[in-house]
């Protein structure tokens, strides 16, 4: 902690000391991605600043116009130093993941927009710019892509070994694509996460617009609903050895577990919530018209299934 709140105190002191947001917003990323483990639990709902959620609401309206109407506070995950001023958070808006910082005690920040591997687009956060009718200006910065801020902070990996998980691994990937009954390969992966927990959970964070998309549109179809299904807490890990994204998130009140693998397109959810049974989905970008590799013609049993 002692080391956390040494960087966080030499990002407020580069904000207030550079015109130039470039600097402060690669500092945050490094020592977020650094000492991530390190930050307070994040919390929700009451415990959100309201003066805080309006100055994101209002640098939305200006750089995003339109979608403010989707931001709810309770649903914005915040994590906060008290002693430092100091507040981070993260939003999955529309087709958006927003993560913001933010000292309250010197009313300055940075919001920042994210899409897949995309450079990240970024623009200040501070109610006295707003205040003087400054228009915020959207910048670009590289984290996710090859040199960017991620493969700066990252510890060189180790050459792949082939292990029994790979074998594993592409059973579940036949079986996903293959099987019938959409239960079958979606309890093999539930078993190989439960017998490996490490190895499942220790992957990369990962931000996929098109995976995200991907469950709320099935989301919707599972209840007949059209339009923009709103996902929450949504949490996605890559496996990059495999080309396998899984992770959970809520959408229309219900729990949702799921797996895609991208280089092939496919993958399944697993939706429950309450009393209710659990429902199945097969899906694939390969139905939508966009990129992907492997089978042109997903498997008759690609809709929906009850268990």
């Amino acid at each position: 902690m002692r080391e956390l709140k040494a960087a966080v105190l030499h990002l407020k002191s580069t904000l207030q000391q550079e015109a130039d947001l470039h600097h402060a917003e690669e500092e945050f990323h490094k020592l977020y991605f650094r000492l991530k483990g390190e930050f307070p639990s994040a919390s929700t709902g009451a415990s959100f600043p309201q003066a805080l959620f309006d100055l994101i609401r209002d640098t939305v309206a200006i750089v995003k116009p339109g979608r403010e109407a989707y931001l709810k506070a309770e649903h914005i995950k915040i994590q906060q130093m008290e002693d430092t001023g100091f507040c981070c958070g993260i939003y999955f808006l529309k087709s958006d993941f927003i993560t913001f910082f933010y000292f309250r005690d010197i009313d300055k920040g940075a919001l920042t927009f994210s899409r897949n591997q995309k450079p990240l687009q970024y623009v200040p956060l501070s109610r006295q710019g707003l205040q003087t009718g400054h228009v915020p200006e959207m910048k670009e910065i590289n984290v996710f892509g090859e040199g960017g801020i991620l493969e700066q902070v990252r510890p060189p990996s180790p050459p792949p070994k082939k292990s029994a998980m790979d074998k594993k691994i592409r059973q579940l990937k036949t079986l996903t694509t293959s099987s019938k009954s959409l239960s079958d390969p979606f309890h093999l992966f539930f078993d190989l996460a439960e017998a490996h927990p490490n190895y499942f959970r220790d992957g990369n964070l990962e931000e996929d617009e098109d995976i995200a998309q991907m469950i709320a549109r099935t989301m919707g179809e599972m209840v007949g609903k059209s339009g923009f299904m709103f996902l929450d807490q949504v949490v996605m890990v890559s496996l990059p050895r495999h080309s396998l994204v899984h992770g959970s998130c809520t959408c229309l009140n219900r729990m949702v577990v799921f797996y895609f693998f991208q280089d092939i397109g496919v993958g399944i959810l697993a939706s429950s919530g309450g009393s209710r049974k659990t429902v199945f989905a097969r899906m694939t970008t390969i139905a939508t018209g966009k990129p992907g590799r492997g089978p042109r013609n997903p498997p008759p049993s690609s809709k929906l299934f009850l268990n």
